[in-house]
């Protein structure tokens, strides 16, 4: 995925991690193809797995934070 980006001119900027809804999580891809930000759905699984082999931040939006159940 990462050479695809790449060979359409882009560069992954980070992942953010954007929804928790029926207990699901929604995650987003933020690529910069010159100089134009896209964001680009993703599985969560496949965006943290990309995040790690680029050394890139995960980003997770406070909304999402708040909607995670505790644990006791």
């Amino acid at each position: 995925m990462v050479s695809a980006i790449q060979a359409l001119g882009g560069a992954l900027q980070d992942v953010l991690i954007d929804k928790f809804e029926q207990e699901i999580f929604h995650a987003k891809l933020h690529i910069d193809q010159r100089g134009q930000l896209i964001s680009v759905d993703v599985r969560p699984t496949d965006a943290i797995a990309l995040a790690l082999m680029c050394d890139l931040p995960i980003e997770i939006a406070e909304s999402v934070l708040n909607k995670i159940p505790k644990q006791d």
